[in-house]
């Protein structure tokens, strides 16, 4: 094997009107920009990102991380000025902030916060290796305070508000599931004077929805609760057909 190269490297650049092809991704590298980029390490075994810092009028990310012999730890952080480049349709601010580990058994946990116009999310999840399948256990945290914001990117002149949380796990390599919703709307109004109608005032929503190895589809304690309806029950479906109990 070769010998470990010794790194303590400090990189600092310039840029203007990068060009990848992307159609998302070119608007917010235009302009002049800056790179900083501070390694310290034994290559390939060990490496340390002291600092990492990209920024242009369109996009400013840092971020920082350790690895070791394949495991590692890194964190990052994210801020766009404006996110309509990389969603058409949406515009105002965003940001992410967020830590990525591995560790020797390639065992990944993932925490994030996501900021954007009217809307908070916040998302912690562990990865199994692929042996397992990739299950993940995750739970999500969202808050959107105007439904509005969200018109041009889906073409519906919605508006309302939403809260909610989904907590559970996913076995992407079982194709399977296991989830837990627990959710609270006001107001929510999809353009559609009828269902607008239903969903007046504040509802909830809750149940727990799983899909097994054999691909039967389970809602089980569905909960959901307007002023002016209420579903409870469960459902259950696959292949051949489905059956629901529902008050």
């Amino acid at each position: 094997d070769p010998a470990l190269s010794d790194i303590d490297l400090r990189i600092t650049g310039t840029t203007r009107d990068i060009q990848t092809g992307i159609p998302q991704i070119d608007p917010l590298l235009a302009g002049p920009g800056a790179i900083d980029i501070d390694l310290t390490g034994a290559w390939p075994d060990a490496l340390t990102i002291r600092s990492l810092s990209v920024g242009t009028p369109g996009i400013t990310l840092t971020g920082e991380g350790t690895f070791v012999d394949g495991a590692g730890i890194a964190a990052v952080s994210l801020r766009l000025p404006d996110v309509a480049p990389v969603a058409p349709g949406f515009s105002g601010p965003a940001s992410l902030d967020g830590a990525i580990g591995r560790d020797e058994s390639g065992l990944i946990q993932l925490e994030a916060s996501v900021t954007g116009p009217a809307t908070t999310a916040n998302v912690t999840a562990t990865i199994k290796p692929p042996e397992f399948g990739n299950h993940t256990d995750l739970s999500i945290a969202a808050d959107v305070t105007d439904l509005a914001v969200y018109r041009g990117l889906t073409g519906l002149p919605l508006s309302g508000a939403f809260r909610g949380t989904i907590d559970g796990s996913i076995t992407p390599g079982a194709n399977a599931f296991d989830l837990t919703v627990d959710a609270r709307a006001t107001n929510i109004d999809p353009g559609n004077a009828t269902v607008a109608r239903l969903l007046r005032g504040t509802g909830t929503v809750a149940g727990r929805v799983s899909m097994g190895t054999d691909a039967n589809l389970r809602v089980r304690g569905l909960d959901v609760r307007f002023p002016n309806f209420t579903i409870t029950g469960d459902i259950g479906a696959n292949r051949n057909g489905g059956t629901a109990t529902l008050d």
